[in-house]
């Protein structure tokens, strides 16, 4: 993830310059939930990050459950078979 990626990203989720920003009323959650989303993506960019993060992603969300995608992902799957008491 580049900075200028991130930016493009930004650029569409704050899209208040558009003739129907005007129009449309945010919940108060999803106007945090943007924050949150805009600084990851300012974070990301200036690691220059290069993981799948839509991989990742579906592999912590519970409504997905996407077998694990990376080393850690993996050892987290392991410890969880060896400790199914724990959540």
């Amino acid at each position: 993830m580049s900075t200028e990626y991130a930016a493009s990203v930004v650029g569409r989720l704050l899209a208040v310059r558009s003739p129907l920003a005007v129009y449309v009323r945010l919940p108060r959650s999803y106007v945090i939930m943007q924050q949150i989303n805009l600084g990851l993506y300012a974070l990301l960019g200036e690691l220059f990050a290069t993981a799948d993060w839509h991989r990742i992603s579906e592999e912590i969300w519970p409504f997905v459950q996407a077998p694990p995608s990376t080393p850690i992902g993996m050892a987290e799957a392991a410890w969880r078979v060896e400790h199914p008491s724990i959540e």
